[in-house]
């Protein structure tokens, strides 16, 4: 019997030793705990098509937007949704073909109403051919997205480099950072193509490496303004309120 009791007694000891630790009894007056049931994350809704439709035409992307890369027939048509933006066609035009007739300068077309409207019409026929082959052909055939990839935050000088950096690197069809050849080769071709329809005076390698550079700069002038500009709106609207 005392053997037979002995044994029970080491059995029992043995498995309580076997067993896990009970957790401490809560304090007095605590709340006792309680596990959490996963709360799940109401889902995105994904955006309409209609909204995507809109969206893949427009020429900037805000940060954390997600919207999918652009196919063949949406570069094939950005150009065209471009220059129906008054911002971005008209008032260049104008601008380069009233500063044209003032300084007198390539093409040469002379300074009455006469030589504005000729400047005007080689400003135009200019920008739809860089248009054309910097926001369509050439994405198309480099995988490279045409539009403009705002930072919309941080401080001012840099948000200004970042729309100078875009003038010379871009974002590709899969997202990766990429050199703009689009855009280096693209207005490089326009001003070479200028020679074809520019009145003689203006037919020389100085005139295309002139029309070169200054399209790089309207492009990173653009950049600046689409950076910008929905502040500068955003204020204007809250001090109207």
């Amino acid at each position: 019997m005392v053997a037979g009791g002995s044994l029970a007694l080491a059995t029992i000891a043995a498995q309580a030793q076997n067993q896990p630790d009970a957790p401490p009894p809560p304090p007095i007056g605590a709340v006792p705990a309680t596990p959490q049931d996963h709360v799940p994350v109401p889902a995105v809704r994904p955006p309409t098509v209609e909204a995507l439709n809109r969206r893949q035409w427009s020429g900037v992307v805000e940060p954390g937007e997600k919207i999918p890369p652009m196919t063949v027939r949406a570069k094939l048509m950005f150009p065209l949704h471009e220059e129906v933006r008054p911002v971005t066609t008209v008032v260049p035009i104008l601008f380069s073909g009233g500063y044209g007739v003032l300084r007198d300068s390539d093409p040469k077309y002379g300074t009455n109403s006469e030589g504005f409207g000729e400047r005007v019409g080689a400003s135009a026929l200019h920008q739809i051919i860089s248009r054309e082959v910097s926001d369509s052909f050439l994405p198309i055939l480099f995988h490279e997205d045409p539009r403009y990839y705002r930072q919309a935050y941080g401080t001012y000088p840099s948000r200004t480099e970042h729309a100078i950096r875009r003038v010379f690197f871009t974002q590709s069809d899969s997202g990766q950072r990429t050199v703009n050849l689009s855009d280096l080769l693209g207005r490089g071709i326009a001003a070479a193509l200028t020679q074809a329809y520019y009145p003689d005076p203006s037919v020389r390698p100085s005139v295309v490496f002139r029309t070169w550079g200054v399209s790089l700069a309207a492009l990173g002038g653009g950049n600046l303004f689409e950076e910008f500009w929905p502040d500068v709106k955003r204020k204007m609207l809250h001090k109207d309120q």
